[in-house]
């Protein structure tokens, strides 16, 4: 599965191969702490 987050503002950014608690992560440190999750995002995955 996929998620991308858009803050307004900000660039998009999309997430890969996520599951629950990896999601929990992106609600708690993006989404309310507005900090990106390098290590699950698309980018990540290509290197």
């Amino acid at each position: 599965p996929i998620v991308e987050v858009y803050r307004p503002g900000e660039e998009k950014v999309t997430y890969v191969k996520m599951n629950p608690s990896k999601a929990k992560r992106i609600v708690n440190e993006h989404v309310m702490q507005g900090k990106v999750v390098n290590e699950y995002t698309v980018g990540a995955e290509e290197k």
